[in-house]
């Protein structure tokens, strides 16, 4: 009886009120409560934190720089006996990324009210709904997006459905191991849900964020702040967040949301294991008056599977294999010279050509080679310890030598563009080598554009990250 009497209250506050012509009343939406356990670790701060598939539900501008294909599942519970399940799929392409995705939301049985009185008739509840999402880069740093939305919703026995639509832009710059973004978005403009002659309002939001992110290699710190106004006259509402990657496989999430109803602490965790991403958040909520006994912590679960390749890791018991390897092809597989066991003469007769990347259809297999993901200069967390690496071997064995850094890329784009891309992909190492002695007097940028391709595969993700790199050749 308690989960009956709990349900009922979403039902017993939209029938009454069937009855009389042109009533109106506010209805939550499945996609207005939080969906993602990651943003909701993080307080639901997200509308300037870019890159994560799911962030189409806070602004689909994110998505720009999503670059890899996926699918994520998400099941939540919510406050009484209600939940959700969610799920989404992101699809890259050459010209901005698409999510779509679908959610279902459980309102439970409730007793079946007519004109106020109760029935005694259990009904059903439940709203579900469609969302498809797209962002693109148009510039350096300036992502925009859009998502379309389609709400259909089944009260006990009455039927509803709207259409709505969120916009949404971030700005991104990038400093050495840091990175500032701001956000704005406009979220559920579009179609009241009408039941018979009462509707809902679709609850229009205005939002602004910030987000501030450094790394280095052992961990990544994200902090979030964001602010909303919700145009259908709920108070102002903020959200406060923090993450802590450690190792790029353990994620620690707080957050704190002001103005709401219900919690305002939030926590989770994520843990990354090879392609999946697994995400918990918790919500302890809250609430006062007659039904406060009833309302239960909301817990969210959500799993990520990447359809992405990890780079080749080289073991020591490979070693002796890839010298072999380099002696019989070098033309077919070129290594990295400072893990095999290779005399300083034939170093530097070698380095020219060794430190190029040489692959297969499918592997990377040189290590000191600086890769770049899809229409970037911005050198990836995990690049790193190959660039410190190729710093020690120049200032053991090539100290006042003149280092050549040659940028290259694949073939998308003009060969203007990619001309100038790959030059900033070779500067951009070159400041890394500046700023940890290297004099610059000895360091030559090179940009090769398009020039020598080692495949013609293109577009984001791994398809042709063998082209999007940066090559050292010492003179």
């Amino acid at each position: 009886m308690k989960k009956i009497k709990i349900a009922s209250m979403t039902v017993a506050i939209i029938l009454p009120l069937v009855v009389f012509a042109g009533s109106a009343v506010d209805v939550v939406t499945p996609f207005e409560i939080p969906v993602a356990p990651r943003a909701l670790g993080m307080g639901g701060a997200f509308i300037a934190v870019p890159g994560d598939m799911n962030g189409l539900l806070y602004n689909p501008a994110g998505l720009g720089y999503v670059k890899y294909y996926g699918i994520s599942a998400i099941h939540n519970t919510w406050i009484w006996d209600t939940y959700k399940s969610y799920l989404a799929f992101g699809i890259p392409r050459k010209y901005g990324t698409f999510v779509l995705s679908g959610i279902y939301f459980n309102e439970g049985e409730a007793i079946k009210m007519e004109g106020g009185t109760p029935t005694g008739e259990e009904v059903r509840a439940f709203m579900s709904g469609l969302a498809a999402g797209y962002g693109v880069e148009v510039k350096d740093g300036l992502l925009v997006g859009v998502t379309g939305k389609f709400i259909y919703s089944y009260l006990a026995g009455y039927y509803g459905s709207s259409i709505a639509l969120d916009m949404g832009l971030i700005w991104c710059k990038s400093m050495d191991n840091r990175r500032v973004s701001l956000g704005l978005v406009l979220q559920n403009a579009g179609t009241s849900i009408r039941y018979r002659e009462t509707y809902s309002p679709q609850p229009i939001n205005v939002g602004a964020g910030g987000a501030f992110t450094v790394w280095n290699p052992n961990v990544c710190l994200n902090i979030a702040v964001d602010m909303n106004y919700p145009y259908w006259g709920a108070v102002f509402r903020y959200n406060l967040g923090a993450e802590l990657w450690v190792k790029n496989v353990i994620a620690l999430r707080a957050g704190y949301r002001g103005g709401y109803d219900l919690s305002n602490y939030t926590f989770g965790v994520g843990l990354k294991v090879n392609k999946f991403i697994l995400d918990y958040a918790y919500a302890p909520n809250y609430a006062t008056g007659e039904y406060a006994e009833y309302v239960n912590p909301s817990h969210k679960l959500g799993i990520t599977y990447l359809f992405i390749k990890e780079p080749v890791r080289i073991v020591p018991e490979q070693m002796e294999e890839i010298k072999k390897a380099i002696e019989e092809s070098e033309a077919r597989l070129r290594e990295d010279i400072t893990s095999v066991k290779l005399s300083v003469d034939e170093v530097e007769k070698k380095l020219d050509t060794i430190l190029e990347t040489m692959v297969t259809p499918d592997e990377i297999l040189h290590m000191l080679t600086i890769h770049f993901p899809f229409g970037s200069a911005v050198i990836p967390d995990e690049e790193y310890p190959k660039l410190y690496e190729a710093l020690r071997v120049i200032n053991k064995y090539y100290k006042g030598k003149t280092i050549t850094i040659e940028g290259h890329c694949d073939e998308m784009g003009s060969a203007e563009y990619n001309l100038e891309l790959s030059r900033k992909r070779a500067e951009a190492v070159k400041v890394f080598f500046v700023e940890n002695g290297i004099p610059e007097e000895l360091l030559v940028v090179v940009a090769k554009g398009e020039e020598k391709l080692l495949s013609h595969r293109t577009g984001p993700g791994t398809a042709g990250v063998e082209n999007r790199r940066v090559v050292f050749i010492v003179e």
